[in-house]
């Protein structure tokens, strides 16, 4: 990044405690955000079960930004109260944070999800060549 002088090598990442693999996710994340690139990345570490059930957080409103912007009942329904809590869950480390998905509606079975279907007109074409990847012809 323009004015980033330290580079990251595995001196500096022992130096400052840190976990290089963990460093390195770290800065691809930063570095590719809005690149549609961290979806295939958390597949190919294979870290999509612990990743992808959180709940998934959006822009944080300031004062009573949220109130304005939401009302009252939206706020609370949609955005972390001053600990961090919605509807009693901790979801995040502040105030105000308007949660676009919660956790207990997002999943990921890594004995399927892993591996996309494949289309029945494939599995057809191939006539009993190609079979349906796992636990996904339920």
């Amino acid at each position: 990044r323009v004015g980033f002088s330290i580079s990251l090598t595995n001196a500096f990442a022992s130096a400052n405690g840190l976990d290089m693999r963990e460093e390195i996710r770290r800065e691809r994340t930063v570095e590719l955000m809005f690149e549609n690139l961290r979806y295939n990345d958390i597949i190919r570490w294979k870290i999509a079960e612990v990743v992808l059930p959180k709940a998934l957080v959006g822009i944080r409103y300031f004062d009573d930004e949220a109130t304005t912007q939401l009302g009252a009942t939206d706020r609370a329904t949609y955005c972390t109260d001053a600990g961090g809590e919605l509807n009693g869950v901790f979801v995040y480390p502040a105030p105000d944070m308007y949660v676009m998905e919660q956790a207990q509606f997002r999943t990921f079975d890594p004995e399927r999800d892993y591996f996309y279907p494949i289309p029945t007109n494939e599995i057809v074409k191939s006539e009993g060549n190609i079979t349906q990847n796992p636990n996904w012809d339920k």
